[in-house]
């Protein structure tokens, strides 16, 4: 068979592979990131030209095939569906399984730590609450979250994790969409280990202290506030799009290692390729250190 024969056979498998799980909602999973690895196509290209008239090529041209068609779904589905709202008040709609977890606040808590770990779905964290942690989880995955805090003098240790080691993904259709909330008064540290997802963590009104963000293939949005002096985050990201925003008067820096990476780094000076930093860094009352690591990926930060 010609290699333009696997090529056309295979995009328009994937396509009509992907739209009928996504219809039936065996797969429900964010693809906006798809787009951002737009010049794999590029080096998919270049070893189709190396390959030619060799035995490889077939298999080349199908590879090929498979992401350009996971490419134009990914494209398309995040213009349809590009919603990452979730409504705390309304329990009916697509996701009819909804489970909420609530840790109430002691006055005594100064510094509480969050570790979620969970896999793919769509993630918000945003605006305060009373309690010192609320959740809301909805879809067919909610009775597999386990939900415990630990306390230890002034300090909370929340862990929110969604156990997977009994389901697979054609035995039940994934659903997870995931909200969270927090309590302004103490000290935060967030460590958050997610699949493909699209998350929206909004903490601008918290005292975040420290930020560890493990992802796959994600699309994360992430806004960092001025309540606290000194904020570390630290990301290991796959192939993902980040965008950051913090505000103009914190000074901050980054360093990593950001091998193939579309950046735009609004206000920061080069100093050298895995190391940028705001002319005001020295002088800023407040800070922001960001370690990076990853591979084919988009990272912007934002100065509002």
């Amino acid at each position: 068979m010609k290699a333009g024969q696997l090529f056309w056979g295979f995009l328009f498998l994937t396509l009509g592979g992907f739209f009928l799980l996504v219809k039936f909602d065996i797969f429900v999973v964010d693809f906006s990131y798809a787009w951002d690895l737009w010049p794999v196509t590029i080096i998919l290209l270049g070893i189709l030209i190396i390959v030619k008239k060799t035995v490889v090529k077939p298999f080349v041209a199908s590879a090929f095939g498979i992401f350009v068609g996971y490419l134009i779904f990914g494209s398309l589905y995040s213009i349809v569906d590009n919603n990452i709202h979730i409504d705390w008040d309304n329990d009916h709609g697509r996701y009819h399984d909804v489970k909420y977890f609530t840790e109430p606040y002691m006055s005594e808590i100064e510094y509480a730590k969050l570790d979620l770990a969970t896999g793919a779905g769509t993630f918000l964290i945003k605006n305060n609450t009373e309690n010192l942690f609320e959740g809301m989880a909805k879809g067919n995955l909610t009775h597999k979250y386990s939900f415990s805090t630990d306390f230890q003098d002034d300090e909370a240790f929340i862990d929110l994790d969604l156990r997977k080691n009994n389901w697979h993904i054609f035995e039940e259709r994934i659903r997870n969409k995931l909200g969270i909330k927090l309590n302004e008064n103490p000290v935060w540290d967030l460590k958050l280990n997610i699949g493909a997802a699209r998350a929206d963590f909004d903490l601008s009104d918290f005292k975040v202290r420290s930020l560890e963000l493990n992802t796959g293939a994600t699309d994360t949005d992430i806004v960092i506030g001025d309540k606290y002096d000194f904020v570390e985050i630290d990301v290991e990201m796959g192939a993902a799009s980040l965008v950051i925003d913090i505000p103009k008067e914190s000074g901050c820096r980054i360093k990593g290692e950001m091998v193939l990476f579309s950046k735009s780094l609004e206000d920061f000076e080069k100093v050298n390729s895995d190391y940028y930093v705001t002319s005001n860094y020295e002088s800023a009352t407040n800070k922001i250190d960001i370690k990076i690591d990853g591979g084919v990926s988009q990272f912007s930060i934002r100065r509002f």
